[in-house]
């Protein structure tokens, strides 16, 4: 089962909206506990002592026994509160009758209420009740709860809205932070991935975090030791294709004069077998001179150039040189194209392109060069098709698609190096799109 790669920054989002929105319900809800609670408190006790100053000072005025005195309560009443809002009281004697209410008194508040001295809550009312004086008079204190639930859902509405705008800004500095910090690591990213054989330089770790430096650092090092490694191994392959050229050059030149000067069979068929044998190194060494090229990274130049009369060359070259027995339908190039690919690089592709073709071509059908298409070049040839494994293999070193043919197996691994140095797409076909056999190499290249 395939696991997919998880986003650092889509998880440490998420786990942060997690960690904001629980610390914005707890916080609310906290908040709102501590706060009711607080706030009630302190109007139980503004109550009490609100009924604590109005016993003596209704019992100065004793009621008739045959009925209720009504206490007028303009002076302590704060008129600018709604009917809804005003506290009202009641008083009873010692005989347990009415004997002092107060001038706003709502009918459906009167006593449910038993002679136990403290708070009770009922029918959205908050009561106080005295304990009984030395007369024996109890007094009731009511209060609406109206005030208190309004105050309460004002400051839940406040505190809802501070805590929202807290946790927002929390969420919008961490949230930038974690851009920061992701920034930072697909930097070093996308560093990385761009090294390849031609390209072991250190990673700047200027800017990368503390906690990253030595992992940073033990890269350096691994990088520095395979770029002294690629480096012997690409000055061996150039010093060895160097120094195998002049003795080979004057072997062959020793072999053909051999062929010249002899008229025996025998020695001419011998001869004739070295000279061809010594042709094939040659043409070896010269692909050791081209991967060593190619590994040195000469894909682009920074000055863009006319490639078509480099196409139009090689072109021309492939039909003189190749064998007889291929035949060409070559189209050209028509104008002119700029591209930031080195022309020694496109040189070194296309020849590699042109003896594979020439080399594998093995039907009735000639080799197919087109490059009519402004920036795209096809190279086909009749063959038998591949399959997938061959197609995916042949672009790797020393990997050739027939042992009985000579060769090392570099011509593609040094074309498809050099085709990613410059940005070249390289597009490898078989069959051909119009036929059941064949191969095809379609270039498009680098404006």
């Amino acid at each position: 089962m395939t696991q997919h790669a998880t986003s650092l920054s889509k998880m440490l989002t998420r786990r942060l909206l997690v960690a904001c929105g629980v610390a914005f319900l707890v916080g609310i809800l906290a908040t709102n506990y501590i706060a009711r609670d607080e706030y009630d408190e302190l109007l139980d006790i503004s109550l009490q002592a609100k009924a604590n100053l109005l016993l003596p000072l209704l019992t100065l005025h004793p009621a008739s026994t045959d009925k209720t005195q009504i206490f007028d309560t303009t002076l302590i009443d704060d008129l600018s509160l709604d009917e809804d809002e005003k506290a009202f009281f009641w008083l009873l004697n010692q005989q347990g009758n009415l004997a002092v209410v107060s001038s706003f008194m709502p009918l459906e508040s009167f006593p449910e209420l038993g002679k136990s001295h403290g708070f009770t809550t009922l029918h959205n009312f908050r009561f106080y009740t005295t304990k009984p004086d030395s007369s024996g008079n109890i007094l009731y204190v009511g209060e609406p709860l109206t005030e208190r639930n309004e105050a309460m859902r004002d400051g839940l509405i406040g505190t809802t809205v501070s805590m929202a705008m807290i946790v927002l800004i929390a969420f919008g500095v961490m949230r930038y932070a974690i851009t920061q910090m992701q920034r930072s690591v697909m930097q070093l990213g996308n560093e990385i991935s761009q090294k390849h054989e031609g390209n072991l330089t250190p990673i700047d770790d200027s800017q990368t975090f503390i906690e990253m430096a030595p992992a940073v650092k033990n890269l350096n090092r691994l990088l520095s030791r395979l770029d002294k490694a690629v480096e012997a191994e690409r000055r061996f392959a150039t010093t060895a294709a160097h120094e195998l050229r002049t003795p080979l050059a004057v072997s062959l030149a020793h072999t053909q004069r051999l062929i010249a000067q002899s008229n025996q069979p025998q020695v001419l068929e011998n001869a004739s077998e070295i000279e061809t044998s010594l042709k094939r190194l040659i043409h070896q060494v010269e692909r050791l001179l081209q991967f060593s090229r190619a590994q040195s990274g000469i894909g682009t130049v920074e000055h863009r150039s006319d490639i078509n009369l480099v196409i139009r060359l090689m072109f021309d070259e492939a039909t003189r040189q190749t064998k007889t027995d291929n035949s060409f339908e070559i189209h050209p190039p028509e104008g002119a194209f700029d591209s930031s690919i080195d022309p020694d690089a496109l040189a070194i592709i296309l020849s590699n392109l042109l003896d594979n073709a020439c080399k594998y071509s093995s039907g009735l059908h000639p080799v197919v060069l087109d490059a009519r298409s402004p920036g795209v070049i096809s190279i086909s040839n009749d063959c038998d098709p591949l399959n997938d494994a061959d197609l995916s293999a042949i672009r790797e070193r020393f990997v050739r698609k027939s042992n009985a043919l000579d060769g090392f197996g570099l011509g593609l691994s040094i074309v498809n190096t050099l085709c990613e140095q410059s940005g070249t797409a390289l597009e490898i076909k078989s069959p051909r799109a119009d036929s059941d056999r064949g191969f095809s190499v379609i270039l498009t290249l680098p404006t």
